[in-house]
């Protein structure tokens, strides 16, 4: 449209335009997909399966990618990229914007019906898992994802490092994207197992069965580090300053005496979960 007077300049036909819903029984007609708009070309979806790349200029039909009857339910385009969700296929991929070429894909658990969010080499976008991935939008690669109660059918929006993004669970989610930036960065959580051997044979212990040495055998073959509760605390410690992400798992009867001595908001337990 003339975006001066309202006057149509061009259309574009989908191959859903000429389907009969009887033919199908569903609805392999309707465009659902906001069109995404950069440097002459416009790319969108529709339910027929196909991704499309349009000349903005002329309206003409640059190249197409099939998606084998999967819905496109959304794109997004940066300088180089054009990327698209997959509904039923569950896929999101990233393809050249001048070919149509597929670089890379990425498969989420469950189908993808939120917008895609570009933000720097970061990609955002929610599925109907109820997950938040942020990935590598060069590369594919993930470099986290966040789970939430619900669906996901909202856009991620990004500002100042902040990832917010709404959930069917009816919470609005804000996450710290920052560290997703930079290729450079990676979110490695620092993971503990945390178990002392009792004083005595007669100390009580809730477990039975060697359960606590189970469990502390099964994080440890999973890569978490075994901690004392010197360690505990200088772990505990580094996290409040650092600010990174950690995981600490007791697998005993109790939490070390060094780290809820205070019962206040000085314990060192407290401080590191506010932190």
């Amino acid at each position: 449209m003339n975006q001066k007077t309202g006057g149509l300049l061009w259309k574009f036909a989908t191959d859903g335009a000429s389907i009969r819903f009887d033919d199908f029984g569903n609805d392999r007609i309707s465009v659902f997909c906001s069109p995404a708009i950069r440097e002459g070309l416009v790319t969108v979806g529709g339910r027929d399966g196909f991704l499309y790349c349009i000349d903005l200029a002329t309206g003409k039909e640059k190249w197409r990618f099939d998606h084998h009857r999967s819905w496109v339910p959304s794109t997004a385009m940066n300088e180089k990229l054009v990327f698209a969700a997959s509904g039923s296929a569950v896929f999101v991929q990233a393809l050249d914007r001048i070919t149509g070429l597929e670089k890379w894909r990425f498969k989420p658990v469950n189908a993808v019906f939120s917008s895609l969010s570009l933000n720097g080499d970061m990609l955002y976008f929610g599925d109907l898992s109820g997950n938040i991935h942020a990935l590598n939008s060069k590369t594919g690669v993930e470099k986290w994802q966040f789970p939430t109660g619900g669906y996901v059918y909202s856009n991620s929006v990004v500002s100042e490092g902040v990832v917010y993004c709404g959930s069917d669970d009816g919470f609005l989610y804000a996450l710290q994207g920052s560290m997703a930036v930079s290729d450079s960065v990676k979110l490695k959580p620092k993971k503990i197992v945390y178990w002392e051997r009792p004083k005595t044979d007669s100390s009580f212990n809730w477990f039975v069965n060697s359960g606590d040495i189970y469990l502390r055998n099964y994080f440890m073959g999973a890569g978490y580090e075994l901690a004392d509760s010197s360690r505990i605390a200088e772990v505990m410690n580094q996290q409040i300053t650092d600010r990174g992400s950690s995981v600490i798992v007791f697998s005993d009867n109790r939490i070390p005496q060094n780290v809820v001595e205070e019962k206040s908001e000085k314990a060192l337990i407290r401080k590191y979960l506010n932190a």
